[in-house]
């Protein structure tokens, strides 16, 4: 509730995230974020990334085009988890949310691992499926 610990916790993160290190580095990663997904859409089975700055999804298909159902999403999801990265399950997607506080390193590494996830959960040779045409940085809904 209201103790004075707990404002005191509250206040002293709002400050912290306000301050302009944070805000400049949590764009720096978004950046970073952006050009290193980017890079998945060569992977096999990678149909198209959507979301904007730190907030991003990376929409799968199976080597026939369709959308992955959500059993293989969770698959996936854990797969690249155990690839040492945190990523979160969409529809047909991944969804990739790094910390505020990630640095680029942090991003890189994230991204490498969402790639070598992939490939384990069986997008490196899968076949590829079409784009859909919309652009990459289009705020899913």
């Amino acid at each position: 509730g209201g103790a004075p610990s707990s404002c005191a916790a509250i206040t002293a993160v709002a400050s912290l995230v306000r301050s302009p290190d944070v805000v400049d580095a949590a764009a720096s990663a978004a950046t970073a974020l952006a050009d290193g997904i980017d890079a998945l859409t060569q992977m096999p089975g990678v149909r198209e990334l959507t979301g904007r700055g730190c907030f991003r999804s990376v929409v799968l298909c199976d080597a026939e085009g369709h959308p992955i159902d959500a059993a293989r999403v969770a698959a996936t999801v854990e797969t690249i988890r155990r690839a040492g990265s945190w990523v979160y399950p969409g529809p047909s997607a991944i969804q990739v949310i790094p910390p505020v506080v990630s640095t680029v390193e942090d991003v890189e590494r994230l991204v490498g691992n969402i790639a070598s996830g992939l490939a384990a959960a069986g997008f490196d040779a899968s076949g590829s499926c079409p784009t859909s045409g919309e652009p990459r940085d289009h705020v899913a809904v």
